[in-house]
């Protein structure tokens, strides 16, 4: 079995492992495939507890050379006020270790826009600051389809490196039932060089 089938496999594991625990689990599985790579973006989110969330998100991803890389984290939230939390995070990335985070989060829906931004910082000598935020809108176009517009921005600061990485991924397209479907853009700036892979998307959420 390849090592990417091997993560696919570990993903489906975490979801089964995740959803029987609360009734009110739920997350998304996005299937983005373009121009330079294919990648699956997995999120699952539990309810431990009042006020204490899980969460988990795993991006496997495989070059068109079969080159295959990975990222995933894990989080506990902590609520401490309406829609904001406390974080305790591990990032880890296969061949360069795991990275422990503290932090916050804030969500928030504004009609039928849904607001999102998170600050966590390494904790360690030399932190790693990294901000994120997305913005999604979703307005019911039709009884049965809505327009799906998504933005996420990602970038890790350091005192040492000032700017260290950056990553944007758009969405646009349309949804029906628990199914999203459309065109997709992922940009990464790394030490002043830009890439990108463009193509489609389709996101089932559950």
């Amino acid at each position: 079995m390849s090592l990417f089938k091997k993560l696919i496999s570990a993903t489906a594991v975490v979801v089964c492992l995740a959803l029987p625990q609360k009734a009110d689990a739920g997350g998304s599985a996005e299937l983005m495939a373009g121009n330079r790579s294919a990648t699956l973006d997995l999120k699952v989110g539990i309810e431990l507890a009042p006020r204490l969330q899980f969460f988990t998100r795993q991006l496997p991803s495989v070059n068109y050379d079969n080159e295959v890389s990975h990222f995933g984290l894990i989080s506990l939230g902590c609520n401490v006020w309406d829609g904001l939390n406390v974080l305790a995070q591990v990032q880890a990335i296969p061949g360069v270790g795991t990275a422990p985070r503290l932090g916050f989060e804030y969500f928030k829906q504004v009609g039928d826009f849904g607001l999102y931004g998170e600050a966590v910082s390494t904790v360690q000598e030399s932190p790693q600051i990294e901000l994120m935020a997305n913005v999604g809108y979703r307005p019911q176009l039709t009884e049965d389809l809505r327009l799906v517009a998504d933005l996420e921005a990602i970038t890790l600061l350091s005192p040492e490196r000032g700017h260290d990485y950056s990553t944007q991924r758009l969405r646009l397209g349309l949804g029906a039932g628990q199914f999203e479907f459309g065109p997709a853009v992922n940009l990464e700036e790394v030490g002043g060089n830009v890439g990108y892979n463009i193509g489609g998307s389709v996101k089932v959420n559950f």
